[in-house]
């Protein structure tokens, strides 16, 4: 087949916006793909923070004993240690059940950041470096994506789908090819 060039191909905005955006399809299984990521974030770590909870802090296994008497001693007995232990598998198991409520989903994974981040540096200047501390890092890793993945605007700049978001008609004109926009709010009839 030939191509006549008297037709030149063209491409509306919609067109191009279609095209940017791929296809409904395709949008589908981005959002399933991040909500399965998202899912398997919060299991993995709530299942990791109840572990060393439950079966290491709160059980008074020797060796989570022997730990925690040594953070003790690095701070010179300010906390004793059957405290701090029980203490943070505590709150270890409160942030975990909080993981898996999707509402306060996030507001759990931000208490993990820096609940790890203390965890890491009592291990960069006390504790020296093991399983645990890579634990922690991997813990903090996925609670940072769990957070970059969830955040409220991941979308900026897309003025059709603010628009849609909200209860009234946008009318709005463009001046030259600047980003100022002259707009107009309406409220629809119910």
């Amino acid at each position: 087949m030939r191509w006549s060039s008297a037709q030149p191909y063209r491409t509306s905005n919609a067109g191009k916006r279609e095209a940017l955006a791929g296809s409904d399809v395709d949008q589908g299984q981005d959002s399933m793909g991040k909500r399965l990521a998202l899912l398997t974030i919060r299991l993995f770590v709530s299942v990791n923070l109840l572990y060393a909870a439950i079966f290491l802090k709160l059980a008074g296994v020797p060796g989570s004993v022997a730990l925690f008497t040594q953070m003790s001693q690095a701070v010179d007995g300010l906390v004793s240690p059957p405290v701090f232990r029980l203490g943070s598998g505590a709150f270890e198991t409160v942030v975990a059940i909080l993981l898996l409520i999707p509402k306060t989903a996030r507001l759990a994974a931000g208490l993990i950041v820096v609940w790890m981040t203390a965890v890491i540096l009592s291990h960069i200047f006390g504790l020296g470096y093991g399983w645990f501390f890579v634990d922690a890092l991997i813990v903090m890793v996925l609670a940072v994506i769990y957070l970059l993945l969830t955040r409220a605007h991941p979308h900026w700049g897309n003025l059709e789908s603010d628009i849609h978001a909200y209860p009234c008609s946008l009318d709005c004109r463009e001046r030259r090819s600047d980003i100022h926009l002259t707009c107009s709010l309406t409220k629809r009839e119910l």
